[in-house]
C-alpha cells in the first residue's frame, strides 16, 4: 500500500516529504500582486520550495499536490540576470525556467520550512 505524500489539513495539505504545508491555488496575478494575494500566515514559495513538489512521472499536472493547474506558478524569486524577471513552474510538465514577472501566473501560499 503506498503512502499518499500529501495530507488534508484544515487550510491545505502538508507535504511528509519535506514539512511544507501549501495552501490552495488562488487565482493568476502578475508576480507582484502575488505577494498581497497571498493569504496572511502564508507565503509565496522560493523556486526551491516549488519545484519540490514536481513529479516528472506524470504530467497535467506534474505533480500529485490537490488542487494545482496544468499551468504557469509563480515563486519569489528572482532571477539573477534581470530585476524584472522571477522564476516559475509550469505544471503541465514540471518545467521550471524564468520569465518577466509582469506577466500573469497562478499563485499559492506555502507555509513552514525545509
Amino acid at each position: 500500500m503506498n503512502k499518499v505524500r500529501f495530507e488534508k489539513t484544515s487550510d491545505g495539505w502538508l507535504d511528509d516529504q519535506t514539512g511544507l504545508e501549501w495552501g490552495k491555488t488562488i487565482g493568476k496575478f502578475s508576480w507582484e500582486d502575488a505577494y498581497a494575494a497571498v493569504p496572511k500566515g502564508w507565503r509565496l514559495p522560493t523556486i526551491a520550495e516549488l519545484a519540490t513538489i514536481v513529479d516528472w512521472s506524470i504530467h497535467s499536472p506534474a505533480t500529485e499536490l490537490p488542487d494545482t493547474q496544468s499551468d504557469y506558478y509563480w515563486s519569489s524569486t528572482s532571477t539573477a540576470t534581470s530585476p524584472n524577471g522571477a522564476w516559475y513552474v509550469y505544471f503541465g510538465n514540471g518545467y521550471v525556467d524564468g520569465t518577466g514577472k509582469s506577466g500573469s501566473f497562478y499563485v499559492r501560499g506555502v507555509r513552514g520550512g525545509l
